[in-house]
């Protein structure tokens, strides 16, 4: 269901990040992501061969941090963005992140919803963060601890 974005993706890609965010990244940021295997972390999910989501995020040292994340309209409210937020944590436990940290828009109530759910937890306000309306983004972590004998746990913030 999950594989690397590559460029013949970026036309799909383009279309719903158009119709989900009012302040849509270019399509050169997708592709610059697309060309950078060390750091970033650019997938697509598809069902049934159809592309219907997908997240930028980025790796560095112990953490990762979650830039992008989309689910097309008409797909939404069948677990698909469970599932890509499931495969990004996956990914922080296989990269032996520490953290994962994260920006949503303070309005963006099913989102916020989505991460908590999942244990992620409010620790700053970014200050008029988005350009196209000023909003502030809530910056929000989740953190990734080692159990003994090695396997992660989830570790629940506090609200």
């Amino acid at each position: 269901m999950f594989e690397r974005m590559t460029h013949s993706d970026l036309e799909e890609v383009m279309l719903i990040e158009k119709s989900v965010f009012s302040d849509p990244w270019p399509g050169e940021s997708f592709a610059s992501e697309i060309k950078d295997k060390d750091v970033s972390l650019p997938f697509v999910a598809r069902l049934r061969g159809e592309l219907v989501g997908y997240f930028v995020a980025w790796a560095a040292a112990d953490e990762i941090h979650l830039g992008n994340i989309a689910v097309r309209h008409e797909f939404r409210g069948m677990g698909l963005g469970q599932q890509i937020l499931t495969f990004v944590i996956d990914e922080g436990y296989r990269r032996g992140a520490r953290i994962i940290t994260l920006e949503v828009r303070e309005t963006n109530m099913p989102a916020i919803s989505l991460y908590r759910k999942n244990g992620f937890g409010e620790i700053a306000i970014r200050k008029r963060y988005y350009r196209d309306t000023k909003e502030d983004a809530i910056v929000m972590m989740l953190t990734l601890e080692t159990k003994p004998g090695g396997a992660k746990d989830v570790v629940a913030q506090e609200d």
